[in-house]
């Protein structure tokens, strides 16, 4: 049993959905969670986005898979228009309608943001956010490297401030201000 379906071809048009990429992620993260029920999500990653998931009865299993696609295209003025849609594909010999009711509660949502543009023709473009950088969750993710703490101190930035000054790039006025704000930090 296979189940092909994805939002960019509705009514023999090309629509695609001005969201930011954070926002349609959450959307499809969301609705996908609805409807698996306990089941775990996985983040795919890498040239093509977006979450998986293999519900399971017994011997029998489905894999369900859903690309968030970047693209852009033309609208009927000619406008450009960036935009995702979202291409849900499954596969497995577990009986189930899941996949048919996450195609349908995501085409809702996504439909409920009024941002769905006809486009007459479309190219893939890469993300605009570096990965996991939508962050459903709260913490950061394990495989995002942990930043150094910075090591300039607010004295460090009051010489740069002070040379920004006596070298003309900044106002007398401009450096007064920052270095009052800069002077608050050390207190």
């Amino acid at each position: 049993m296979q189940y092909p379906h994805d939002t960019l071809k509705q009514d023999g048009n090309f629509i695609i959905y001005e969201l930011p990429e954070e926002e349609i992620f959450q959307i499809v993260y969301q609705e996908m969670h609805k409807i698996v029920d306990d089941e775990i999500i996985n983040e795919m990653d890498g040239p093509e986005r977006g979450f998986s998931t293999r519900l399971t009865f017994g011997p029998d299993w489905y894999d369900v898979k859903v690309k968030i696609v970047p693209v852009e295209g033309p609208d009927g003025t000619g406008r450009m228009v960036r935009g995702y849609f979202v291409e849900l594909g499954g596969k497995g010999t577990y009986p189930t309608n899941r996949p048919e009711q996450i195609s349908k509660n995501i085409l809702g949502r996504l439909n409920e943001t009024k941002t769905a543009v006809r486009v007459t023709s479309f190219k893939k473009v890469d993300y605009s956010r570096d990965r996991d950088r939508w962050k459903l969750n709260v913490a950061p993710s394990a495989r995002e490297p942990s930043k150094p703490p910075s090591s300039r101190s607010v004295y460090d930035d009051l010489r740069e401030l002070k040379k920004l000054s006596d070298e003309g790039i900044i106002t007398q006025e401009e450096y007064e201000q920052k270095r009052k704000i800069l002077l608050q930090k050390i207190e």
